[in-house]
Parts: structure tokens; sequence; C-alpha cells
């Protein structure tokens, strides 16, 4: 049963994260052993606007499909409940040379109660994970398009599908639909 394996079990609070030019998840297991959990504030305070990384929690903040600034329901658990935070681990640009690491502090702050702290060791790995793709389920990569701008801005077209073009005929009469070579009037 995992909340007696969370029991018996020290909590880890140091995490080492293999990254290419990828997406790793962290996985954070929160367990209301004998209060419950009335909302929980993720803090990432080593991280910069010129970070390698970026560090995210996807039950606390994020983007909804229209762009803007999502607001997620509490993380709540009650006594004896097991949740969960995932933690996204995303390369902004590619470490400098294989084998450097970097080191971010996670903090978690459950309402009300003590505060938790977690150590993050992202490794640089000769290893690409292929960033535009989003389809190895054992890495949990599809978790970033819950969080993803990707096609909000209509100026641009997201590959690999090109522009509709709507054009009107020589002689003005005609309206012309064009799209991957093909015309409609």
């Amino acid at each position: 049963d995992l909340p007696l394996q969370l029991i018996e079990t020290p909590p880890n609070t140091t995490v080492s994260v293999p990254l290419g030019d990828g997406v790793r998840i962290v996985q954070v297991i929160l367990y209301a052993a004998r209060e419950p959990i009335r909302g929980v504030v993720v803090d990432f305070p080593s991280a910069s606007p010129d970070d390698v990384v970026d560090l995210s929690c996807i039950q606390t903040t994020g983007t909804n499909y229209r762009g803007e600034d999502m607001i997620p329901p509490p993380v709540e658990l009650d006594v004896g409940q097991v949740g969960q935070l995932m933690i996204m681990v995303d390369a902004k640009a590619t470490f400098e040379t294989t084998g450097s690491a970097i080191t971010r502090l996670v903090r978690i702050l459950p309402i009300g109660l003590p505060e938790a702290s977690i150590t993050v060791n992202i490794t640089n790995t000769s290893q690409s994970l292929n960033m535009t793709d989003s389809s190895d389920v054992w890495r949990l990569s599809r978790l970033k398009w819950l969080d993803s701008k990707t096609g909000l801005d209509q100026a641009k077209v997201t590959r690999p599908y090109t522009p509709i073009v709507f054009n009107s005929s020589n002689d003005g009469k005609k309206w012309v639909l064009e799209c991957r070579g093909r015309t409609i009037t």
C-alpha cells in the first residue's frame, strides 16, 4: 500500500534528472498523513529569466488553451489521501557542454503546514530527447501540451501545417481558396 511505503521510506530530497533537449517530469508525491492539505504553492527560488531550463508545476501554474494564465483548482487532500505534483523540467536552450550540471531548488509550501524542499540536479546528456516529439509516454512528455502557447500566434502557422490563402480572382468576381497546393474557386 502506497501510504505505508511513504511512512516507512524517508523522503527523497534530491532528484537527478538527465536532460538532453527535451522535457522531463519529476513526480512529487504528497501524503496527508496527520492533517489535510488545503492548497499548495510551488516555488522555484533559484530560477532566473536567462536560465537554460524552465521549471514549472502543472498543478499550480500554467497557460490555458487561449494563452491566458490558468487558475487551476487548489491541490486538496484529506487525511490519509495521496496526491502528486508534476514538476516539468524543460530545456529552453542547449547546455554548453555534455556532462555539465545545474542545481535548482523546488520549494513546496502547503498552506498552513510546514514547507518541504527538493533539490533537482539537472545534468546535460548527449542523448537527444527530440523536443518536438511528445509521443514518449514513459517520460510524460505529452504533459508539455498542458502549458503550451503553440499555435496561439495567428501570424504563424504551426508546423507541419501550411497557411490557407483566401484571394479574389483576377476579375474580382470569384474567390479562390488555396491550401497545400490545391485550389477551390
